[in-house]
């Protein structure tokens, strides 16, 4: 949209980083008064009538500035070739590049050249069957050369065709190698040998939307990639399950349910215990462990809650008309698993005490949270008064905020 390559776009963030710092640190800083924020009038104001001015004003400064010395390295010998080669940067290459071809006498004068003096090798097939790679010499190389200057030609079968000579580089286009190779391709082809069509692009158009083309492959291309492997790892799980489906008739008939109770469970563990050898009694333990790990896991809880369900008993003696049938609907649901709690804490209640430890009285458990409380309170009112504060002095702020 922008008609700028993508090579030419800055991937960062960093110059507008540093002038809002410099917005910041320098401009924005001399309006403010103590350290305040500004007043947001007051900064619309500075913004338009002294901050923005004043930087457009600093960079003419520093354009005329620049203009300047570049007059005075031109009086220099040599100064003007100098900033002629600065200010003219090169053209910042497409990626992919890909050739086009037009007619163009002169580059097919000397690629006939090249053919004549058997520059250029005879093509190889690329990796993956996508396409053909040609070498070819340099046409300033002689025989005499020891490391002579070669140029790699890769014509691919889907009309992406490229050099790496400096012409094909700077120019674009279809260089003489290009054009050399592509007809050696078109004399095997006319002499049986099977090689596909080769649509390279026929305008700079053509080849522009190729560019595009095989760019926005290139960007999906992990992607395409990523579901594929997803694909693949779900065939592969697929195919475990069948495999696990056919042969698990024998390891159902003798596998235990999941949904088996605790000890149907320790009944399993005790049998295999006691064809390795191990004492069939850790098993019971185990359970025993698990049964006084989730007590106290409960009871670690009830000490949060016991003390607002008495709370909330409080609250419920201020009611003194019926209620309508929606409370009378919640409140039964409520009460409902207020009872069901309470069942299952009178069942271990009423449990046996075992010889390690003894069930605590119900009595006790109650008055306990008293006492604690009570001292608690006698603590409290042992602890010395807070210490005065110093008097502040602070001055007044004119800010909005």
């Amino acid at each position: 949209m922008l008609g700028i390559p993508v090579e030419g776009v800055i991937p960062t963030t960093n110059h507008l980083e540093s002038f809002n710092g410099v917005l910041k640190g320098t401009h924005l800083r001399r309006w403010r008064k103590g350290g305040r924020r500004i007043r947001v009038d007051v900064l619309i104001h500075a913004l338009t009538i002294y901050i923005l001015p004043s930087i457009f004003k600093e960079r003419r400064m520093i354009s005329e500035q620049a203009t300047r010395i570049a007059a005075l390295v031109r009086l220099l010998p040599g100064g003007a070739a100098l900033l002629d080669h600065t200010q003219d940067p090169k053209p910042v290459p497409t990626v992919p590049k890909v050739a086009y071809l037009v007619l163009d006498e002169k580059r097919d004068e000397r690629a006939r050249e090249l053919l004549y003096h058997r520059q250029i090798s005879t093509p190889t097939v690329l990796p993956g069957n996508v396409g053909l790679t040609l070498t070819s010499y340099s046409s300033r190389a002689l025989s005499i050369d020891v490391q002579p200057t070669t140029y790699t030609i890769r014509l691919g079968f889907n009309g992406v065709v490229c050099c790496d000579c400096p012409d094909f580089e700077e120019q674009g286009g279809a260089c003489k190698h290009i054009r050399g190779a592509l007809m050696i391709v078109n004399d095997m082809r006319r002499n049986g040998t099977p090689i596909p069509d080769i649509p390279i692009p026929r305008s700079l158009a053509d080849a522009q939307s190729l560019q595009s083309t095989m760019l926005t492959i290139k960007i999906r291309r992990p992607t395409v990639k990523a579901a594929e492997e997803i694909q693949a790892i779900l065939q592969k799980d697929e195919a475990c399950d069948v495999d696990g489906g056919e042969g698990g008739d024998e390891d159902d008939s003798s596998d235990e349910d999941d949904s088996a109770s605790v000890s149907t469970d320790a009944s399993s563990d005790s049998e295999n215990d006691e064809s390795k050898g191990v004492n069939p009694s850790r098993a019971t333990q185990n359970v025993a462990a698990l049964g006084e790990q989730a007590f106290s896991r409960a009871m670690f809880e009830l000490d949060d809650i016991a003390p607002r369900l008495a709370d909330l008993g409080a609250y419920l003696d201020h009611r003194m008309v019926g209620l309508s049938p929606e409370e009378t609907a919640k409140a039964g649901i409520r009460f409902g698993e207020i009872a069901a709690f309470m069942t299952r804490f009178q069942r271990v209640l009423d449990l046996p005490s075992s010889a390690t430890a003894s069930v605590p009285d119900p009595v006790t458990a109650s008055i306990a949270p008293t006492s604690d409380s009570a001292q608690n309170s006698k603590k409290r009112k042992q602890l010395l008064p807070p210490s005065p504060e110093k008097m502040q002095k602070r001055h007044q702020s004119f800010g909005i905020h």
